[in-house]
This record gives structure tokens, C-alpha cells and sequence, in this order.
């Protein structure tokens, strides 16, 4: 049976780390998907810090727009605080760029999306019209989370509040993505967001790390010195305006980056309408891989991922993303088939995408498990044609019946 928290019934673990989890879960009285983070229970014994949360996720959970993951309800159950979240099937940048870089026009485009959602957080009000003022302070690419349906949606607002208990003085914020000033004084606001993004476009483009000191000590020095290479320094040939764009964004002053983060967005905006109206990946976006072997490997930087697909930047988004998200946990290998391990395992084929998508659907429930578990488990993951599915599991060898009436998870030969 799945563990109930509070309301909510949870499915699968979708991660987990220092300070808490991350679960896939139900609404225990409607059939809808969430998710839900919930701290490690030391993280509730502090009452400054439960209060800080609490105002924080609060002004959080009044954001409301297309590029910012709806936040549905926060509070403290069962010793631990909790944040309730839409569920968007999807992955986190960090995941989706491990080890390749995006074409360029596919990065502006993610970051277009980033930056406005970022700015509907700055200007939000409350139902007074009171500014907010509210800010994420930890804007890196786990939280920024890009959509199957292609859409990038800032995630994990207010949750900076916890990450900050990591050190002593912490004003949180990751720290080779924190400002200047935010490593000197502090600060968290909108021109601090703005350059953590910039951080992110930087390195998206770059295809390596900007700020990346042997300890966090290291690291912080060179954040407060502030010396970044331009990226046309780094990416010879780089349209001018793109390089425009993310150098002002990671000025030290914040005085003299963009006013608002709508502006960065817009100005991304129109990286992407130059390179529709072209056409032409020489002339609008194209990237720079030096040292790239035939296979587009290179030892220092990641290969250039190209999406060769008809469509738009975020059409293309999508489908990158559907696809890197069937192998982003690839399979681990396995024992041979024992005598207890089903005749159809004999002739065991590869899976296909939609089948390694489903497997990792079914990781998060105890094993053994029934048939309408796995069926009710992989409908709620959005996954069409469950049965055939679990019976492609069964041929493929991920799946072996356990006795008539349950089945387990299994590693493939």
C-alpha cells in the first residue's frame, strides 16, 4: 500500500538528498498527480526557521503563471515541513544537458521561458496589490524544470529558506550560481535571480562551468571577484546580440544589468526570432565545438545535442525531452536468467522507450506487486496503453511473475 502523507497517498520516489525527499503522489480523494517535497524531519524542530518557510512558501504559492510550477498547498505534517507542487512530467535541466550541450537556439528559448517566470514572481502582488517582493534566490538548472510539452517552469520557490541551513551564515542559493552581492551581504532579489540565470545561459552556451573553485571557499572567492570572460570570448562567432544578452546579465554592478528579468526574456525572445528568420544555423545561432572528435565526443566539453526534428525551438524541445527522459535512468546489469525467471525471458529483446519510462514508473512501488497496482500506477504516470506495456515489460525481461497473482521488477540479462 502506498504511504499515506496527510491527504496525499505517495506513489514513487522521485529523489532524494540531504535535506528531504521528492515523491510522486495522489490526492487521496481525487484522481490527481502531484508532487510532493517534504524536509527531513530535524529541519521542523527549528521554529525560526519553520516560520521563515511557512511567509516564504506562502508568498510563493500566490504565483501564478505559465512558466512557474503552481505551488498547491505548504505547511508542516507529521514533524515535517511540505511543499505540494503541480505535476509535470518533464525533466530538470541539469538531467537534460548531463553530458551534451543543447543547441543554442534550443537553450535561448529555455532560458526565454526561465526569465519570465522569474519575473512573474518579482512583480507579484497579494490581494491588496502589495508587492511581494518576492525573489527564488537558488535559480540553477535543477530548478528549472523543462516540460514534455516543451515549456520551462521555474520550480522550488521558497525552498531556498531550507537550503540555507547547509552552513552556518548561509544566506542560501547554490553557491557557483549566487551574485556578488549575494555572497557579501546576502542580498536576494530580482538582479540577484537575474545573474544566477545568467550563470546558467552562460553555461549552457559555453558548454563548461563558470564559476567553479576547488571547495566551496574557492568557489565563493571567485563569484565575489566577478571576473567572467565574455561569451563571445569563449564562443568565437557568437551572434552579437545573444552575447549582449547574458554579458549584461552577469555585470558585477547590479545597477547595470538588465532592468527586469521581462527584459531578458524578451531580449532571448528575439535571439529566437533571428534564428527563425534565417534558417540558417551558420548565420543565426550555430555552435562553436572545438576539439570535438567525428562522433561529437570531446574529452573537455559535452557533445552538441541537435535536435533534427521540423518545428519550432519548443516543439523541439519536447521531443528532445520525451526522448532523454525514456534513458535518463538507464538500466543496471543483471544476474542470468535463473530457472525461477519465466520461458518468455528466454529470447529477451531491448526495450523500447516507451517500456524503459514504465519501468521507472514501477521502481517506486513495493514489490511484489499486483497487476491493477502496476496498471493504476502507470495511467497516473500518464502512459498510454498500460497493459501493453506491462506485457512488452514481461517479454523484454524487466518484469517476472513472482505466482499468479503478483510480479516484481527485474534486471535484464
Amino acid at each position: 500500500m502506498p504511504e499515506r502523507f496527510g491527504q496525499y497517498e505517495l506513489l514513487m520516489r522521485l529523489g532524494h538528498g540531504g535535506m528531504g525527499e521528492v515523491f510522486l503522489a495522489r490526492v487521496a480523494a481525487a484522481e490527481r498527480l502531484v508532487v510532493v517535497k517534504r524536509t527531513l524531519p530535524h529541519l521542523a524542530t527549528d521554529p525560526a526557521l519553520v516560520t521563515r518557510f511557512l511567509h516564504e512558501a506562502k508568498a510563493a504559492a500566490q504565483v501564478h503563471h505559465p512558466n512557474v510550477a503552481e505551488v498547491f498547498e505548504l505547511g508542516s505534517e507529521a514533524g515535517r515541513l511540505f511543499m505540494v507542487m503541480a505535476y509535470v512530467p518533464g525533466l530538470d535541466l541539469a538531467t537534460l544537458t548531463r553530458g551534451v550541450r543543447l543547441e543554442p537556439v534550443l537553450s535561448c528559448q529555455v532560458l526565454a521561458d526561465a526569465a519570465r517566470g522569474l519575473d512573474a514572481a518579482h512583480h507579484t502582488c497579494d490581494r491588496s496589490g502589495r508587492a511581494l517582493e518576492l525573489a527564488h534566490g537558488d535559480v540553477t538548472p535543477k530548478n528549472l524544470l523543462v516540460g514534455t510539452d516543451g515549456v520551462t517552469r521555474v520550480i522550488d520557490f521558497g525552498l531556498s529558506v531550507v537550503r540555507a541551513t547547509r552552513a552556518e551564515g548561509s544566506q542560501g542559493g547554490t553557491y557557483e550560481y549566487q551574485a556578488p552581492e549575494q555572497a557579501l551581504e546576502g542580498v536576494v532579489d530580482a538582479k540577484t535571480d537575474q545573474f544566477a540565470l545568467g550563470v546558467v545561459a552562460w553555461e549552457l552556451l559555453a558548454g563548461r562551468r563558470l564559476f567553479a573553485g576547488e571547495t566551496d571557499v574557492s568557489t565563493l572567492d571567485e563569484v565575489v571577484a566577478c571576473r567572467v570572460p565574455s561569451l563571445g570570448a569563449v564562443w568565437p562567432g557568437a551572434p552579437r546580440a545573444l552575447v549582449e544578452v547574458v554579458d549584461r546579465m552577469l555585470a558585477k554592478d547590479p545597477a547595470a544589468r538588465w532592468p527586469t528579468c521581462r527584459d531578458v526574456a524578451e531580449a532571448f525572445d528575439a535571439c529566437v526570432a533571428e534564428h527563425r528568420a534565417t534558417g540558417d544555423e551558420a548565420r543565426g545561432l550555430a555552435p562553436l565545438v572545438s576539439g570535438a572528435d567525428a562522433d561529437g565526443s570531446s574529452g573537455d566539453e559535452p557533445m552538441l545535442l541537435e535536435v533534427k526534428a521540423p518545428g519550432s525551438a519548443r516543439s523541439r524541445l519536447a521531443a528532445l525531452v520525451v526522448a532523454r527522459r525514456a534513458v535518463a535512468e538507464p538500466l543496471a546489469p543483471a544476474p542470468q536468467p535463473t530457472d525461477t525467471t519465466p520461458a518468455s525471458v528466454a529470447s529477451i529483446r531491448p526495450m523500447t522507450g516507451a517500456e524503459q519510462v514504465a519501468l521507472e514508473a514501477l521502481r517506486g512501488l513495493s514489490a511484489p506487486m499486483t497487476l491493477d497496482t502496476m496498471e493504476q500506477a502507470l495511467t497516473l504516470a500518464g502512459l498510454a496503453a498500460p497493459l501493453d506495456l506491462l506485457q512488452g515489460l514481461l517479454e523484454a525481461g524487466a518484469l517476472r511473475r513472482v505466482d499468479d497473482e503478483t510480479f516484481e521488477p527485474t534486471v535484464r540479462p
